[in-house]
């Protein structure tokens, strides 16, 4: 058994490669045959490295100069605008130096690996794990966000990499180094604001400390050499954060409490009335892992503390589109592995996964005609359940789960599993 899962996995994991390949290279040219630049957006994070040697990399006209002067002349059309800090740039600009089509192969797979790394860090951190690493890999790497950031070559892998990073170093009680390696999530500005934010609500301030100082230290080593020009360049951009924030036909893509409410009327007063009521919705959002922390107390279970907090995270940022999704890994190997724990089978899970997945994924597709977009309040339901497991909603779920049949558990025993032990078993603080 053991040696037919390691075929599996030496099979699976360069054919999932080779089919990412195949999408993204079918066509002539940049454009690929959906009529899209081949890798969707990794062309301004590529063009962005490019001009980054020029300088003047936050003119809008001068960026959409390279881009219609050195890609495919169709590209001139999209309103592709710096906002990423420099220290995002400097990270792609030895990619940039490659043409676009070898550089966007070697960042897909860069990616990869950092997404196959970072499922490898939170098996490490249960090594209980260890007899169903090969189903766990796999079903990580058929989470829909995982395709989605490969083929539009954003680097959500890093996020989740750094994620898996901190929950693995904060599991050793090494909080400070946590927050270091959280620090470079600055890369990624509103993450970093968020995550920091659900960290010092918890009272992590050892964990917050680390960010603050590794994100220090990034702005210093990355601005000392050019006295800080392009960070000064960037400030601007940064603080008016209207360019994070698209109203159109990209609303239908994201996953946040903000775009939930968004898409039910867009325009007028009573767009900005509902998208207001999102982003106050959603900031509440970051409340739940101090109130799991602090509600549960001698009960309290680091696992399921940070599982809420990219959940948390989700849905309270106003910019969260489906390759960020993959942040979602962590919470959703924390909740097989208590799902394995309850004794489920593999059979089990994954159907309680397609049902969990598969569904918002489905409606996800047909949401610019529905406006109506199941990820959040799928999200805010699991929030709920592992923030707060009081008996009534727990009965609830489990007298439904009880009617279930036995092949068929759904995610709603798994998570009582998650909660009845988190909260009926004593656990060290930390």
């Amino acid at each position: 058994m053991k040696r037919k899962r390691l075929w599996f996995i030496a099979v699976f994991l360069p054919a999932f490669l080779g089919i990412i390949y195949a999408v993204q290279y079918a066509g002539h040219g940049d454009i690929s045959f959906t009529g899209f630049v081949k890798g969707a957006d990794y062309v301004y994070f590529h063009n962005g490295g490019r001009v980054l040697a020029e300088g003047n990399v936050y003119s809008p006209s001068h960026f959409q100069y390279h881009l219609a002067s050195d890609y495919d002349a169709r590209l001139f059309q999209r309103d592709l605008r710096p906002i990423h800090p420099p220290t995002m740039l400097y990270l792609y600009y030895p990619l940039s130096l490659l043409p676009y089509l070898t550089s966007l192969a070697v960042a897909t797979l860069l990616s990869y690996l950092m997404l196959l790394c970072a499922i490898g860090l939170l098996l490490r951190t249960h090594p209980d794990l260890k007899r169903s690493w090969a189903f766990i890999v796999f079903v990580s790497v058929c989470f829909p966000s995982v395709a989605a950031t490969l083929l539009t070559g954003h680097p959500s892998a890093l996020w989740i990499l750094l994620l898996a990073g901190g929950y693995h170093l904060r599991k050793r009680n090494l909080p400070f180094a946590a927050g270091f390696v959280l620090s470079l999530l600055s890369l990624k500005p509103n993450f970093y604001f968020l995550v920091g934010a659900v960290l010092v609500l918890a009272a992590e301030f050892e964990v917050a400390a680390g960010m603050l100082i590794g994100a220090v230290l990034t702005v210093i080593a990355s601005g000392i050499w050019d006295d800080f020009r392009l960070w000064k360049e960037w400030a601007p951009i940064a603080m008016t954060y209207r360019d994070f924030l698209p109203f159109g036909g990209g609303l239908a893509r994201q996953h946040t409490t903000r775009t939930f409410f968004r898409l039910f009327h867009r325009d007028g007063e009573m767009g900005n009335y509902l998208n207001t009521a999102g982003l106050v919705m959603g900031a509440l959002s970051l409340f739940f892992p101090a109130i799991y922390k602090f509600s549960a107390k001698k009960a309290f279970d680091p696992d399921v503390f940070w599982a809420i907090v990219p959940v948390a995270v989700a849905l309270a940022n106003p910019h969260m589109y489906d390759y960020d999704l993959c942040i979602l890994l962590l919470p959703m190997i924390i909740i097989i592995r208590k799902a394995i724990r309850m004794g489920l089978s593999e059979t089990q899970i994954l159907l309680a996964l397609l049902i969990a997945v598969g569904l918002p994924a489905a409606a996800s597709a047909v949401s610019p005609y529905t406006h109506f977009q199941l990820s959040v309040p799928f999200l805010w339901w699991l929030m709920l359940k592992l923030t707060l497991p009081f008996p009534p909603s727990g009965n609830a779920i489990r007298s439904l789960c009880d009617r279930l049949p036995a092949s068929l558990p759904g995610i709603g025993s798994v998570l009582y599993g998650t909660q009845r032990d988190a909260h009926h078993r004593l656990r060290v603080p930390h």
